[in-house]
């Protein structure tokens, strides 16, 4: 089915990519929280069962008397969810990034998309696009990871102490240049290191641009979801620890319903740039999707 393309194939300003990913959330809102729920939303509860069955068990082989034992659920609780994150995101994260773009992009096109056809779009690019996130990773935290066996053994702790202050700066250099990793695969089918070099020279000249939408807008989503459960967790105090966990559920929630608008942007922002750099337009755009590369 084809519609009216959606205006974002042309040069934007910062606020005018915030404006448009704005509208293209409450537009879309419902197909753009149904991507992110069908991988997000699974693991949401299954890290949740995990974590009711596993913080028991682990309660029952250790020595923690009554008076600690609900502050240990809480904790246990919360730690073994973050830990299964940092398993999972990585597998979960890029090829929502991805079925996002497609989506969009076919939006850019007049197009209607559904869900599904957006993963499909996205996992037939799901080899090099993991691949390429998982270089991405190891460059954006290889500063931590030179930096921690070092500061570990007292050998040139001086230099590590340095490379760990610099480290979120560092980190946060690498993940603007490689910001546009899975538009790149998902959209032109370039993988690996020609990917990172052509994130990097896509957002050459535009970098404060990249760090003003790319790491800011998270760090604003971030303290706006924390902000929502330490409110929601203090409104129901009278809970105690259960009104703690219920904060962390409702900041997941706030979080899912946010995740859509954050992940426009980098898409609205890769097609700024390319427009500016290359005349791209959507001719361009519809040869690359259709190529198989």
């Amino acid at each position: 089915m084809i519609n009216e393309p959606i205006d974002i194939l042309q040069t934007m300003s910062i606020r005018e990519i915030l404006a448009r990913s704005y509208r293209l959330y409450r537009r879309d809102f419902t197909k753009l929280l149904g991507i992110v729920l069908l991988l997000k939303g699974p693991y949401l509860i299954i890290a949740y069962i995990i974590s009711k069955i596993s913080v028991p068990l682990l309660a029952g082989w250790m020595p923690i008397g009554e008076q600690n034992a609900a502050n240990f659920e809480y904790i246990g609780g919360i730690f073994i969810v973050e830990f299964l994150e940092l398993i999972f995101i990585p597998f979960i994260s890029p090829i929502t990034i991805a079925a996002v773009t497609i989506f969009i992009s076919e939006r850019a096109l007049g197009k209607e998309i559904s869900i599904t056809e957006s993963y499909k779009g996205a996992l037939k690019r799901a080899i090099p696009l993991f691949g390429t996130v998982f270089i991405t990773g190891l460059l954006v935290s290889s500063v931590f990871i030179v930096a921690l066996p070092i500061l570990m053994s007292g050998s040139g702790s001086q230099i590590a102490s340095m490379l760990m202050i610099a480290a979120p700066a560092l980190s946060a250099i690498l993940w603007v240049w490689f910001a546009f990793v899975p538009q790149i695969v998902a959209i032109e089918g370039e993988g690996g290191f020609g990917a990172l070099k052509r994130s990097k020279h896509l957002i050459s000249g535009y970098f404060r641009k990249g760090a003003i939408l790319i790491p800011v807008v998270l760090i604003a989503m971030l303290l706006a979801t924390w902000t929502f459960s330490f409110g929601f967790s203090q409104l129901l105090f009278f809970l105690g620890d259960n009104g703690a966990l219920l904060g962390k559920g409702f900041s997941n929630i706030v979080s899912v319903l946010l995740e859509p608008f954050r992940l426009i942007i980098i898409p609205l922002l890769y097609f700024d740039i390319r427009v500016r750099k290359e005349g791209f337009d959507r001719e361009l755009l519809k040869n690359e999707l259709e190529s198989d590369f």
